[in-house]
């Protein structure tokens, strides 16, 4: 195992509450593992996860699930783990949506506050007449997470079911990771329709099951809960930077082509002109940022993935294959295929392929 500690990216932007962690050091350990080291080579703190107020990095949190599941030779911990864990390791939030008076209350509540526990590239909730659907996915840069997408999905209809009542399960889930080689404890832990490959996770019920009351509803507990998450919310809320800010909407698009100023400029609702007058300010400029952006997500794809590089080069937004491996020379002195063969062999995380656009 390599010694040099990872060096800060991007994907370090975006945090996740140390206490989803609150039992992960005794479950490894019941499966013969010590988190111990593979969290500090990760450089994660595992005091945080007793720490309700802490968060941890969530690119680096999905990376330790991935190596505790090669090292456990378990490709089912994720999921193992969703059962283990207890809920009520992220305070209010959590005890929020196990009080809510109904199953409609606890999903907005989710969507309202979910904030306070992970940082999420996109959550959404719709109901029509017959189905309701929750919705959410990870930024792109997030690319070994399949152990982590298992764990959230299983945790979160977990709960769903404690309002559907014994023996229910939700109409359908999506999620976004490859097919695994057994589907069986998917279909026992999570629902008999699971569809993988998915772009986005997203869990299915019947409207009508929005009204099913909860049984350890408390109402009072649960407004006082709202109130301190409200409250919590506006703590948090800050501004992502411009620099920030356009970084993830060059990922959000990259992949549909060439990326020009005036289409960032539009997505953030700003003149172009403006746009480049606040890099300006910063020392920096469009161009600057696009192959920032591009380099980094090369480096996971390339370092972290199997994807072929042609499919690499569709995601970066290249015209070609060529132009991308011209890029590669100027970044990493050499090309693409070198730079993978050189990961290979520092990594100690097996290569995992990337499913589909957006996961």
């Amino acid at each position: 195992m390599v010694s040099e500690q990872p060096r800060p990216v991007l994907a370090d932007q975006y945090r996740i509450s140390g206490g989803l962690g609150r039992e992960l050091p005794d479950f490894a350990e019941s499966m013969g593992v010590d988190i111990l080291p593979i969290a500090q080579a990760l450089d994660i703190d595992p005091g945080k996860f007793r720490d309700l107020d802490s968060t941890v990095s969530l690119n680096r949190f999905c990376r330790l699930f991935e190596v505790l599941a090669t090292i456990s030779g378990d490709p089912a911990f994720g999921l193992r783990y969703s059962q283990a864990y207890v809920h009520g390791g992220v305070g209010a939030f959590e005890y929020g949506l196990m009080h809510a008076p109904t199953l409609r209350h606890s999903m907005e509540f989710f969507v309202k506050f979910a904030g306070l526990r992970i940082d999420l590239a996109y959550l959404g909730f719709e109901a029509d007449r017959r189905h309701a659907r929750l919705e959410w996915s990870y930024s792109p840069l997030i690319v070994q997470r399949e152990q982590y997408v298992d764990f959230s999905m299983a945790s979160n209809v977990r709960h769903l079911n404690h309002f559907l009542g014994p023996g229910r399960q939700v109409l359908e889930a999506y999620m976004e990771r490859r097919e695994p080689a057994s589907t069986a404890l998917y279909r026992k832990l999570i629902s008999q329709t699971v569809v993988f490959n998915a772009p986005i996770n997203a869990v299915v019920v019947r409207t009508d099951e929005l009204s099913a009351a909860n049984r350890n509803a408390d109402e009072r507990l649960f407004d006082l809960v709202s109130r301190q998450c409200e409250a919590k919310m506006r703590e948090r809320q800050h501004q992502p930077s411009i620099i920030l800010k356009i970084k993830e909407e060059v990922l959000g698009v990259m992949d549909r082509g060439p990326v020009p100023i005036g289409l960032i400029a539009r997505r953030l609702a700003i003149s172009e002109r403006s746009l480049q007058r606040r890099l300006a300010e910063h020392g920096t400029s469009y161009q600057q940022l696009l192959d920032e952006t591009r380099r980094e997500f090369s480096d996971r794809l390339l370092r972290e993935t199997d994807m072929p590089l042609s499919e690499i080069s569709y995601r970066l937004g290249f015209s070609a294959p060529s132009a991308y491996s011209r890029a590669a020379i100027r970044w990493y002195g050499k090309k693409p295929s070198a730079v993978r063969e050189a990961g290979l062999r520092e990594s100690r995380l097996p290569p995992q392929n990337t499913p589909s656009k957006g996961t």
